[in-house]
């Protein structure tokens, strides 16, 4: 989904920084196989992830939906996966993540600041999506895609937040540029981070309809950053080397 990956480190902290460029022309995609049953395989070529929506959920789940697009899809009676790659199941897996307070900010104010907005958030949600052609099609090309072009990445956001006073309406009112930062930990050296450099909220005022508590839906687009060179990246420490290919 990402143009660039920067790889550091050495075991056990390997650390892969991944970016999405304007400046860049490349994309990646890649080969997917599906197990139907004994014999029965579809193999997908010039896989291209479209859309990646992930949501931050107060219940302490993140939740991801990705739409990944194929250039051409193939049945096959056997395991026809190209290359050899390396058995990462016995890894320790990205699950049950957790996120402290002090790893969680909005324009680097962390949640253990009472009252900051960042502290009154209740979900947070990032919705990707690249704009990928999929009518490419070709005469003479037997009803196979020629492409997946890749278009504009459009990153928008969405949160829910408890106005408990000016720091939020301020926010809300402002429309000035605010940053998002999560790292959620899973065990020593297994690490997600992702971070929104730039977005913009639009200016939105809490409707009140009784005495209890004022909670808001805000909506906004994250906006390319020239400091962080990106408009969406995710960092992942792992004790595995990110050059290898794993299955």
């Amino acid at each position: 989904f990402f143009h660039t990956l920067a790889a550091s480190g050495s075991s056990p902290d390997y650390i892969s920084t991944f970016k999405w460029d304007i400046t860049s022309v490349t994309f990646k995609s890649a080969i997917m196989q599906v197990k139907f049953a004994a014999s029965i395989y579809k193999r997908l070529t010039g896989c291209r992830i479209k859309k990646i929506n992930i949501k931050f959920m107060s219940e302490g789940f993140l939740m991801w939906a990705i739409d990944i697009v194929a250039l051409t899809a193939t049945s096959q009676t056997s395991d026809s996966l190209p290359g050899t790659v390396t058995d990462w199941s016995s890894s320790t897996p990205f699950e049950m993540l957790q996120i402290a307070a002090a790893d969680l900010k909005i324009n680097t104010v962390a949640s253990t600041t009472a009252g900051g907005n960042a502290a009154c958030l209740r979900e947070f949600e990032i919705d990707a999506n690249v704009n990928i052609t999929e009518d490419d099609y070709r005469i003479a090309q037997a009803g196979a895609r020629s492409g997946l072009p890749v278009g504009v990445l459009d990153l928008g956001v969405k949160m829910k937040i408890a106005v408990e006073g000016a720091t939020q309406m301020t926010f809300m009112q402002a429309g000035t540029a605010a940053s998002f930062d999560a790292t959620f930990t899973a065990a020593a050296s297994r690490t997600l981070r992702l971070y929104v450099p730039a977005f913009r909220v639009q200016k939105t005022l809490p409707n009140i309809s009784d005495d209890m508590g004022v909670y808001v839906e805000v909506s906004g687009k994250a906006e390319y950053d020239a400091t962080a060179a990106t408009s969406f990246q995710a960092v992942v420490t792992t004790a595995n080397d990110p050059t290898v290919s794993y299955v």
